[in-house]
């Protein structure tokens, strides 16, 4: 009914799941994966996790929190049909971060494996033409790592399918701001290459202080670009001593001008706040991310809450703040989606890439800039969004 991600049978894999699989393969192999276990469809009757099976998790969590280093676990999903090459289901089902007590992770479990009945869950399977409504599901729990950063890496790139571009995001702390679409992310690059690199070089762990194509250029011999490293670790450490970034920007931010504000938000910066009369848009675009490939034209349906999605009509271009999961089931009905945070490796951006859906994310000010009623034209392939006609 369960099973280590050590001890995970060839037999047992089809009912790990793609996630669990694939971990206890990783696991197996020899690669960093934090340790864990997978709980299988059998341990469950429905969606209640059986007496028998809830004392062999317990043997488990003991063993894991005696090499653990501070007890914190994920409860994660790992769906028969997740992952898979028909379907990604990426966010669909529900993930719970950082529990620690019995208690909390026997819930956690519940709240996981009770996720498969969600109304995303079944306009998702709808929406891919998938037969099933209901899905069977394994459940994952693993040691949490509690990360400075995290990221997610494609080794194709998301939007075009090249193979050549290996494509990846990340931002501060857990993953979830990143996968979830509720922050903005940036680029990260491979990191045993740039340690090697500064091993070879001579500047050591500096090497992250220099772009790509320096890094490039130091390894051929030339070194102008060393003369940058003391300025730009000044800078760095300029910014490290800044406070903890509100959670959600809007627009340029300055953040040396709002750390001077005594009366700064800690929530929400929003520098396109209307406290001037607006001018007229001449560049008529805006910009983002590359969500999803596709040009579209339509008229701007603009959501700032999920509880005003009865408002959305088949065939219009959603605008909003942010699509995380649960805006999923209203992908069907929209014509292209524009977002002011989010990034192109987010759950929302993958799931509106498998439906076929135009999106352009992390456009910083599109709230700020469309309206219900206005024309756009949307091209996801280039993350631009053309304001045809604004009422």
């Amino acid at each position: 009914m369960i099973s280590s991600f050590k001890m995970l049978a060839k037999e047992q894999e089809p009912l790990a799941g793609g996630k669990g699989r694939t971990l206890a393969r990783l696991y197996q192999a020899g690669y960093r994966v934090p340790d864990g276990f997978i709980i299988l469809p059998a341990a469950f009757v429905g969606d209640e996790l059986t007496g028998e099976a809830w004392i062999e998790v317990q043997v488990h969590l003991v063993r894991m929190r005696r090499d653990a280093r501070d007890g914190s676990f994920a409860v994660r999903s790992s769906a028969l049909s997740e992952d898979s090459a028909q379907a990604s289901f990426a966010g669909e089902f529900e993930t719970v971060l950082d529990v620690q007590t019995d208690e909390d992770i026997r819930e956690a479990i519940h709240t996981v494996r009770r996720s498969r009945h969600n109304t995303r869950v079944q306009a998702y399977s709808q929406a891919q033409g998938l037969e099933e409504t209901e899905h069977e599901i394994a459940i994952v729990v693993q040691c949490l790592i509690q990360a400075d950063f995290s990221g997610v890496l494609f080794t194709a790139d998301p939007v075009t399918g090249d193979l050549m571009r290996m494509t990846g995001n990340f931002v501060q702390g857990l993953g979830e701001k990143l996968v979830s679409g509720q922050a903005n992310p940036q680029t990260f690059v491979i990191r045993a290459f740039a340690l090697r690199a500064g091993e070879l070089t001579g500047v050591g762990e500096d090497v992250f202080f220099l772009t790509m194509d320096e890094v490039l250029a130091l390894l051929s011999g030339d070194d102008a670009a060393r003369r940058f490293l003391p300025i730009r670790k000044d800078t760095y450490e300029r910014y490290r001593a800044l406070p903890p970034y509100p959670t959600i920007i809007v627009g340029r931010f300055d953040p040396f001008q709002w750390a001077a504000d005594p009366n700064r938000r800690s929530d929400i910066y929003n520098a396109n706040a209307p406290t001037a009369p607006h001018g007229a848009d001449t560049a008529g675009t805006i910009k983002g991310f590359a969500g999803a490939l596709g040009i579209i034209e339509g008229t701007v349906r603009r959501l700032d809450r999920l509880e005003d999605s009865d408002q959305l009509r088949p065939g219009e271009i959603l605008v909003t703040t942010l699509t995380n999961i649960g805006w999923t089931p209203l992908f069907p009905r929209t014509a292209a989606i524009i977002t002011d945070l989010g990034a192109p490796l987010s759950h929302a951006a993958i799931v509106a890439r498998e439906l076929g859906i135009p999106a352009v994310v992390g456009c910083g000010d599109a709230t700020m800039r469309l309206k219900t009623g206005d024309r756009v034209r949307v091209d996801g392939g280039k993350g631009l969004v053309e304001i045809l006609e604004s009422i």
